[in-house]
């Protein structure tokens, strides 16, 4: 997985055009020098991590600890992206260019309670074949740690067993009486998969939220390569929210600042 997304970020910063933009000095040191960012460790701890669609703050806070070991400035700004400017090297005012990659992730939403059981809704866009089965963290007054079921095929008319269970018909339980389920969840809390980074075979991961956040974790090792070299174009890494929501992040990232050229990755 390392390598992949080094070789990932190469690609990127290879391209004639974009080394017609910057003097490069060094080539990049993929397998030649040690490097300070742990890509498997940050996209285990970004992965875990929650920050369901406008609520990122969790994974900016890691986010921006990541980019700022690299970077000449990092900011946020209003709507939650993190901003990290890498200046170039060129006259004043310089060309500009964005790495984008959204840190948001899909979730659910707490729609109903029913006799100690939690209907939801969905923030963003799950499969609904995927979910009944899944461990979940609810986010209520503390966090519980739930399962989303479904009515047992003896109890489901013969037609409709082999039907995915649309998300309206599929509850959370989190093991509590109704009054104790009344008293830490609420209509609007968020609830997130419980699900761990795993390692398979083949230089592969599988988790949650890798959407985008094995792109963030690709902007971060641009960001020290960057930090490496001799660039006349200013670089601004932006690490954006509610991308799962309308792409508003990656929208107001581009305008807020003027970026004459952007680079998304989703």
């Amino acid at each position: 997985m390392s390598d992949r997304l080094c070789k990932s970020a190469q690609t990127y910063f290879d391209r004639d055009a974009v080394r017609g933009y910057n003097e490069v000095v060094n080539p990049f040191p993929i397998h030649g020098e040690s490097r300070l960012v742990d890509t498997v460790g940050l996209l285990k701890r970004l992965s875990e991590a929650h920050g369901v669609s406008g609520y990122e703050h969790q994974v900016r806070a890691m986010v921006q600890e990541c980019f700022g070991r690299f970077a000449d400035q990092t900011t946020v700004d209003t709507l939650g992206n993190v901003v990290a400017l890498k200046r170039g090297t060129g006259p004043d005012p310089r060309p500009a260019v964005m790495l984008a990659a959204h840190m948001d992730e899909i979730g659910l939403i707490v729609r109903e309670l029913e006799d100690g059981f939690i209907h939801f809704g969905q923030v963003g866009g799950y499969d609904d074949r995927v979910l009944p089965g899944q461990q979940v963290v609810v986010h209520g007054r503390r966090e519980l740690t739930g399962v989303i079921g479904v009515a047992p095929p003896h109890v489901v008319p013969q037609v409709e067993r082999k039907k995915p269970f649309p998300a309206d018909k599929l509850l959370i339980d989190v093991g509590l009486p109704p009054e104790e389920v009344s008293r830490l969840v609420r209509v609007g809390d968020l609830v997130t998969m419980k699900c761990d980074l795993v390692e398979l075979k083949g230089d592969l991961v599988a988790g949650k939220a890798l959407d985008d956040r094995a792109s963030v974790v690709a902007v971060a090792v641009c960001l020290e390569e960057l930090s490496r070299l001799h660039h006349t174009w200013d670089v601004y890494a932006v690490a954006t929210v509610q991308e799962e929501m309308g792409v508003k992040g990656a929208i107001t990232g581009t305008y807020g600042s003027g970026r004459r050229s952007a680079l998304p990755w989703t």
